[in-house]
């Protein structure tokens, strides 16, 4: 590395550490939750990153069959398609159904979440999240499930990862615009 190019990097690092003064307040716009409703927002996006790392390392195999897999345990089982509400998927840990528990057993039948109704979470959170928010957690959901589907039908890696990029584009604009509370 140059004098010139290490001089830059530290540039830059000091640049970053005074941004945030530099920058002012946050402009994002605030979603106030629940510690519970945020905690399960936040698992959620730690899931969605797994899984497009997961889905990202299956295309490099090329193994589309684990592709599918991947991209439907970042679907609760509420909001999969019917073409897609009985497929299996492997257990996860805590946020595959939203609840900490994973679909497989689950069976189909699109309502195998008990305990979802129970806690209201999804009356709640869309009460409390705007419609723009709302509307960016559908397409994660969409974006997954077409991954799933073409991942069978298509069977193309290079189109899997064109699809998890705008899929990401998608993460990326929520997180410029939205922020936990």
């Amino acid at each position: 590395m140059t004098q010139r190019m290490r001089g830059f990097g530290l540039a830059a690092v000091a640049l970053l550490a005074l941004a945030p003064g530099l920058a002012g307040a946050d402009d994002r716009r605030a979603i106030e939750l629940t510690e519970e409703d945020r905690t399960h927002c936040l698992e959620r996006m730690r899931l969605y990153l797994e899984v497009s790392n997961e889905i990202l390392r299956a295309t490099l195999e090329p193994d589309m069959e684990a592709v599918r897999s991947h991209a439907l345990t970042a679907v609760p089982h509420r909001y999969r398609e019917d073409d897609l509400a009985d497929a299996e998927v492997p257990a996860r840990g805590a946020g595959a159904d939203g609840e900490g528990r994973g679909e497989a057993g689950q069976g189909g039948g699109g309502q195998g979440l008990a305990g979802m109704g129970r806690s209201g979470r999804p009356e709640r959170m869309e009460a409390a999240t705007p419609e723009a928010y709302q509307g960016m957690m559908h397409h994660q959901h969409e974006a997954f499930q077409e991954i799933a589907r073409d991942a069978r039908e298509v069977a193309d890696p290079a189109r899997t990862q064109r699809q998890l990029t705008e899929l990401q584009d998608n993460c990326v604009a929520c997180h410029s615009a939205y922020r936990f509370e």
